[in-house]
């Protein structure tokens, strides 16, 4: 009975691939259950319903393949397996490939295996599963952790003596990367990419855009980059952002990019999306200005991450700063009515500016302001209105300073419409005193001076005095006070 199903079977291959390749078919199914496994029985069903459509002279490039591997004993499994997936996926046509591009592809598998050796084994592995999920899902390279899919009608293949291998030029197109968490795109994308190495170069010109804002309006544009498609990121370290809402020119920087891994633990999941911290851009440039409107300037540097543009400046380095003035008038006459600095602005184009710690001094006279070290900052850019808002611990908690007037007040917020002569004192809604204190720096409070040898064995502000009356410096640092505190 057996040996009438194998006559039977050897007739059917006969009749689909014509005598010459019919007879080695014949052998290779055998071959393949022989082995009686699931893989093997589901290529076998595969062949059988695919093969009627095939065209004659690929399945005989294809018979005389599989022929070859066996005769240079190469292992079924995983190699002849993976050229089969190969030929499977292109002929189950779920790609927009021709069907005469197949002689393109099987002639450097030809190469391959005419110089097969031990050592290039593992790069004609490497081609061949590239074909498998090119064809099958348009994916360069796929694996649990992340998958990277082009959108591409042909490739050109270019071979390599020394050593032997190839690379695949991808023509312009998109590239998407794909985490169970996360996906990514980079548009315009063309270059060389290695199957074996994973190694994909990039030319000069991909673009990535944000979905929140136009792509002719906001984008990064990069520069020449290697991406190594088996991390689920990359970096480039000449890139140029365009954001026409803010800059009139682009900004040189660095780009990076990730994807959420697949086996982010859940808490991190919701942090990462919480805070949408991809991809990021940093620019060279320390000494930009921003027009944020006619009467606000930012100088710094700039630094997007994810949705979010701000304005910084390295903490070793100094602050950024963001000006503000009272009127164009003024303007002109470079009279700063606000000045604000901060290691790190956050910039919503037409919409507001904030920063967790923001140091603050306002000019009420040449020679006469208002100042505080650290204070919440708010600028609602549509209504035209500043908040400056006190905390309750550290620096935050300190008094504002009026030098004008010689006093410290204690207001929960500081508020100013651009363009008014007026600043507000007040509370939070619903929350805290509702009277602001006011007290003269011309005062001296016994009890306030005594309160601080609370926590130390010597008087503070003693030796802050001595320190001043030795060097003549008036202006000092934490790290100087602090130094001077406990040397």
């Amino acid at each position: 009975m057996r040996f009438s199903v194998l006559i039977v079977a050897g007739v059917f291959l006969q009749t689909l691939f014509g005598q010459s390749s019919g007879g080695y078919f014949e052998q290779f199914i055998q071959r393949l259950k022989r082995t009686k496994t699931a893989e093997a029985q589901l290529v076998i069903d595969t062949l059988e319903y695919l093969l009627p459509a095939v065209d004659p002279s690929q399945r005989e490039k294809v018979a005389a393949m599989l022929k070859l591997l066996e005769e240079k004993r190469v292992p079924l499994k995983p190699y002849t397996y993976a050229y089969i997936w190969a030929c499977i996926s292109f002929w189950s046509g779920r790609h927009s490939f021709q069907s005469d591009f197949f002689n393109h592809w099987h002639k450097f598998v030809e190469e391959y295996v005419a110089a097969l050796s031990p050592k290039n084994r593992p790069r004609l592995l490497a081609y061949l599963n590239f074909l498998k999920n090119m064809f099958s899902e348009g994916a360069l390279y796929k694996s649990p952790s992340v998958t990277w899919v082009v959108h591409i009608s042909e490739f050109r293949v270019r071979w390599k003596e020394k050593p032997v291998s190839l690379e695949i030029f991808i023509p312009k197109t998109t590239l998407t990367g794909i985490t169970v968490n996360d996906t990514t795109h980079l548009s315009e994308v063309s270059g060389f990419y290695d199957p074996y190495t994973n190694e994909f170069s990039v030319k000069r010109g991909a673009k990535v855009f944000w979905s929140e804002y136009p792509p002719d309006k906001v984008y990064v544009e990069l520069g020449s980059f290697t991406i190594n498609l088996k991390k689920a990121g990359y970096s480039v370290d000449t890139a140029y952002y365009v954001n026409k809402y803010l800059f009139n020119k682009k900004l040189t920087g660095r780009f990076i990019d990730r994807l959420v891994p697949r086996t982010a633990p859940k808490e991190k999941l919701e942090e990462l999306k919480k805070h949408d911290v991809y991809p990021q851009f940093l620019s060279y440039d320390n000494d930009l200005t921003i027009y944020v409107t006619d009467l606000i300037e930012f100088r710094g540097g700039v630094s997007i991450k994810g949705e979010r543009v701000y304005g910084y400046y390295p903490e070793e380095e100094g602050s950024a700063i963001m000006v503000v003035y009272k009127n164009k008038k003024e303007k002109k006459l470079g009279k700063e009515l606000m000045v604000l600095e901060s290691n790190q602005f956050r910039i919503e184009p037409e919409k507001m500016v904030l920063s967790r710690r923001c140091r603050v001094r306002i000019r009420l006279t040449d020679s006469h302001y208002i100042y505080h070290p650290s204070v919440f900052l708010r600028i609602d850019l549509q209504k035209g209105k500043i908040t400056l808002r006190r905390g309750d611990q550290g620096l935050s908690a300190a008094p504002f300073q009026d030098t004008y007037h010689q006093v410290e007040f204690y207001p929960e917020l500081l508020g100013w419409r651009i363009g008014s002569d007026t600043l507000t004192l007040g509370v939070q809604r619903g929350v805290g005193k509702l009277r602001v204190p006011v007290v003269s720096l011309s005062y001296f409070d016994e009890a306030l001076y005594d309160s601080y040898m609370k926590v130390t064995d010597y008087h503070p502000l003693g030796k802050l005095g001595l320190y001043v009356m030795k060097t003549g410096f008036y202006t000092l640092s934490d790290e100087e006070v602090a130094h001077i505190w406990n040397p």
